[in-house]
């Protein structure tokens, strides 16, 4: 409708509508998505310096509007308008959920930009524990936790790090290329070689 518009094959005044709906919804997606990113940022930093004291890490919900969560509605009515010549010549909708983004910094860096492989892998690994330890809450019972070359860009001290959280779990499935000592914590190994598992069924 913008690019319409611009061409003069729209009306301005069909663009109030789809503002409303915005605000209406985008009002809604965006105070869930702070209570959730609040809910899980101190775990997540919690976990994060269990596998590297070194490094502070931050996580924080970065709205385009930068307004309390009760100001949401009435910030993004006035940005839209605010926003209205520059998304006519962008042709985009240029205010809104779809326009935030997560900031994730290590020690006030931008870990997408700055952080190194094991930091990253970390940072997702503190992230995930935070969202299962949240949903554990919510359901009243804890969940089972599903991690994939887990131990991939990990040192030996990060990964016995990861291991001393691990164990704390009732049920973990992982999986890895290479072997790992897991020490007295009780494990079942299945071990798959050429599409098949150590107990001959298809993997």
């Amino acid at each position: 409708m913008l690019k319409d518009i611009l061409k003069s094959a729209g009306k301005i005044s069909q663009l109030d509508a789809w503002d409303q709906l915005l605000v209406e919804h985008g009002t809604r997606i965006i105070a869930d998505r702070l209570s959730f990113t609040r809910s899980i940022a101190d775990p997540a930093e919690e976990y994060y310096s269990r596998f590297d004291s070194s490094s502070q890490f931050s996580l924080a919900y970065k709205p385009k509007i930068e307004q309390d969560q009760e100001d949401i509605e009435t910030a993004m009515k006035i940005q839209l308008e605010n926003y209205r010549d520059r998304e006519f010549r962008a042709g985009l909708t240029l205010v809104g959920p779809h326009r935030d983004r997560l900031a994730m910094n290590l020690n006030g860096k931008s870990v997408r930009h700055y952080g190194s492989r094991g930091q990253k892998r970390c940072v997702m690994l503190a992230m995930k524990l935070a969202v299962a330890d949240l949903l554990s809450e919510v359901k009243q019972e804890q969940v089972t936790l599903i991690l994939d070359e887990v131990f991939a860009e990990l040192d030996s001290v990060k990964s016995q790090a990861l291991m001393d959280v691990l164990s704390g779990y009732g049920q973990v499935f992982m999986a890895t290329a290479g072997e790992f000592d897991f020490g007295d914590i009780p494990i079942r190994r299945v071990h798959v070689e050429n599409g098949k598992t150590s107990d001959g069924s298809t993997a």
